[in-house]
């Protein structure tokens, strides 16, 4: 600053630069002056402002390719200008590459020094063993500092795989699940992971049904990137029908991303697991006309998944040439419920009556036999019945002619046996007068007439004309009686004499209390009559009190040898003697009366001897009473007199105080009491009272009893006398 002047000029000179930067300062500061003083201000700030725009950061290229084991690679940024400043850039990062999977990348920012125009980025491309699509690395600029973004402002870098394809395979060839069991897992895997998913298409072929038999499968699979399979699930559908393993084979493809490896085929064999079903006709029994056809039908208790094959076989009544199957087998497809086959009844114009045709199922495979297994089949005959009728309706025989036969005669010819069964009635006696055979009687089939055969028994036995009508029954097969059901056979006697009658026992003995007695007519030889024989009673036995007796006549029954005279002995409580009882036999009417014609029965008494008593052993009765009545008696009854003596003993005097008429009395037969009358005499005495004693003594027909005495007191009714003074008073002197 010259001397007098205050101030002096600092020229500053600015280089215009083509570098964007900030705007930039120069501070000038005073140092110490000479011969002044620093005031203030003593710096001074000259601000240079930037007057060039901003550069723009680009990407070299939009793109690059490099193979997945290359290593290391860079890409490259530039500046359109350099700048006067360092600027950073931030980078985006994307793509379909992993960090760190794939690629790993340092920094994330391009750094431009100040002065600079390019920049670098190193990509570190990760080689790993997995087959994958291409990947890229997408770097995007973001927004810099003190740049914009240019014309590149991404880049898309490719790593190029450089693994081989992984192979595709099933986890194992064959696979069975039980029907019921639920899902089972098929693995579809790689022979290492892939860093893609694979996609695997399935398909199926086989026996077995998708979405009957098993549920529906997907029509492809996918293993996710990094994993080694993926699981197929394999659900078979559990149904109620018997049939036989089924399976489906299940074949992998890959879709172009994976090698096929082995296997690429699994069998799935899917185990049934339910019960063969049941058959059985539908019906036990039907019937159809002769010369018809019936339907058979035969039904399972549910469908099966096997075709069912049952045989089956005819038995019963019905000949082969009436019947014949269509097939020998009922055919059931699988999964039907039900199969018949046909019976053709054929007519033969013969009447046979009802006929059966069993049809019988036998056993076969996958079916178990049920109920009914036997189905009856009624063929209706369509011909008219033929009769049955005997050649003629009487014949006559004489005992001894030996062997007779009867003609049945059919009206047409039957293709059974025709059995006729017949009774007897009659007099005479099958097996004892003759023999007719044989019942049944049988028509052979075909034939029209048989023969019924009567054998005359000839034997010695007188007896009547004896007829036995011989009727039909119900013929077997259908058969009806014709015009002659009854033939009557008469069998005359040959003269046979007739037989002798006798009693037995000629004599009896029994005790009154044996109950009964039985006395037998017996004939010599049977009868064919009846044999009457009357017959008397007779003796010293009373008929219906000591005995009763079967009434008269006897019969003897034809062919009987004997018939029981009853006599039933009548016990009684009677003391009686021995009886009898005389049976004399009559006349008989077809038979010869004996020398043994008359019977005696005696009949013992069993009854002991009665005993007799006074009813008391004292008594007493007044003088004046005129007579005393004393009482005996007699324990039971007797059938004959019994009597019995009479004493008498005591103070009472005979004559003078009473009067005993009897020395004895007598009781009837079948009297049990008496009574005896004693006279009273009535004096005047004054006396004291008197009794007699009356004893029992020696009877008769009896025993004594007690008491065997009695004492009667006669009671004296006289009034003693009366004694008195003559005076009730009398005066006398002292000296008298």
């Amino acid at each position: 600053i010259p001397a007098g002047a205050n101030s002096a000029t600092i020229t500053v000179t600015l280089t215009d630069d083509p570098l964007d930067e900030p705007n930039e300062t120069i501070t000038l500061t005073l140092g110490t002056p000479d011969a002044a003083l620093v005031g203030a201000p003593g710096t001074h700030t000259v601000t240079i402002l930037d007057d060039d725009g901003l550069p723009e950061v680009s990407f070299v290229s939009a793109e690059t390719a490099v193979i997945e084991g290359i290593g290391l690679t860079t890409v490259s940024a530039e500046l359109s200008v350099p700048s006067g400043s360092a600027i950073t850039v931030p980078v985006v990062i994307g793509g379909t590459a992993s960090l760190n999977s794939d690629y790993a990348i340092a920094p994330s920012t391009l750094q431009f020094p100040a002065g600079t125009t390019t920049a670098t980025m190193s990509v570190i491309v990760i080689d790993d063993a997995r087959s994958e699509d291409d990947e890229t690395v997408l770097l995007s600029l973001g927004t810099p500092s003190g740049a914009e973004v240019g014309t590149i402002g991404a880049h898309t870098l490719t790593i190029q795989d450089d693994d081989p394809l992984p192979t595709v395979f099933l986890g194992r060839s064959t696979l069975s699940i039980g029907e019921g069991d639920g899902a089972a897992t098929l693995a579809v895997r790689l022979s290492v992971p892939a860093g893609r998913p694979i996609s695997v298409a399935l398909s199926t072929a086989g026996g077995a049904i998708v979405g009957a038999d098993l549920a529906a499968l997907p029509a492809s699979v996918t293993i996710p990137a990094g994993a080694t399979e993926a699981l197929i699930a394999i659900t078979p559908i559990d149904d109620a029908s018997d049939e036989p393993d089924e399976s489906i084979t299940v074949t992998i493809t890959p879709t172009g991303t994976a090698l096929t490896g082995a296997p690429t085929s699994c069998v799935v064999t899917i185990l049934d697991d339910d019960a063969a079903p049941t058959l059985a006709f539908t019906t036990a029994t039907q019937s159809g006309s002769e010369g018809s056809s019936v339907t058979v039908t035969a039904t399972l208790t549910a469908p099966s998944g096997f075709s069912i094959s049952a045989p089956v076989t005819l038995a019963g009544s019905a000949s082969a040439t009436d019947r014949s199957l269509a097939s020998p087998t009922i055919e059931i497809p699988a999964g039907a419920l039900e199969g018949s086959v046909t019976l053709a009844l054929a007519a033969d114009g013969l009447f046979e009556g009802p006929e059966t045709v069993e049809v019988v199922l036998g056993t076969g495979a996958n079916y178990s036999l049920g109920s009914p297994a036997l189905q009856t089949v009624t063929i209706v005959d369509g011909d008219a019945p033929p009769s049955v009728s005997f050649s003629t309706a009487v014949i006559d025989i004489t005992e001894g002619n030996g062997l007779v036969r009867v003609g049945l005669d059919l009206s047409g010819p039957a293709q059974s046996d025709i059995l006729v069964p017949w009774t007897p009635t009659g007099s005479a006696t099958p097996n004892v007068d003759l023999v007719v055979a044989p019942n049944p009687i049988l028509i052979p089939a075909g034939s029209l007439s048989a023969n019924l055969t009567i054998i005359v028994i000839d034997d010695t036995t007188a007896e009547p004309t004896e007829g036995l009508a011989i009727t039909l029954g119900t013929p077997s097969g259908g058969a009806q009686l014709g015009a002659i059901p009854t033939v009557q056979v008469t069998l005359a006697d040959d003269g046979d004499p007739d037989p002798v009658l006798s009693l037995s026992p000629a004599f009896v003995e029994v005790g009154e209390g044996s109950g009964i007695v039985t006395v037998t007519a017996q004939l010599g030889a049977v009868s064919g009559h009846d044999v009457v024989v009357p017959f008397s009673i007779g003796g010293s036995a009373t008929p219906g009190v000591d005995i009763a007796s079967t009434i008269s006549p006897l019969v003897i029954p034809a062919g009987a040898t004997s018939a029981n005279l009853t006599l039933s002995i009548i016990e009684d409580l009677l003391d009686e003697p021995d009886e009898t009882v005389e049976i004399a036999l009559g006349i008989p009417t077809g038979a010869t009366l004996g020398t043994t014609n008359t019977a005696t029965v005696r009949i013992l008494d069993n009854d002991a001897a009665p005993t007799v008593r006074f009813a008391s052993a004292a008594s007493s009765v007044d003088e004046s009473a005129g007579s005393a009545t004393i009482e005996v008696l007699l324990d039971g009854m007797s059938a004959s007199p019994v009597s019995v003596s009479l004493s008498a003993t005591g103070g009472a005097t005979i004559g003078t105080d009473l009067d005993v008429p009897m020395s004895a009395i007598t009781f009837a037969p079948g009297e049990t009491s008496m009574l005896i009358a004693l006279p009273i005499i009535d004096d005047l005495a004054i006396e004291t009272d008197e009794s007699i004693t009356i004893a029992l003594a020696s009877p008769v027909g009896a025993t004594l009893g007690t008491p065997a005495a009695h004492t009667l007191t006669i009671l004296d009714d006289d009034v003693p006398p009366v004694v008195s003074f003559t005076s009730p008073d009398a005066t006398v002197s002292e000296n008298v």
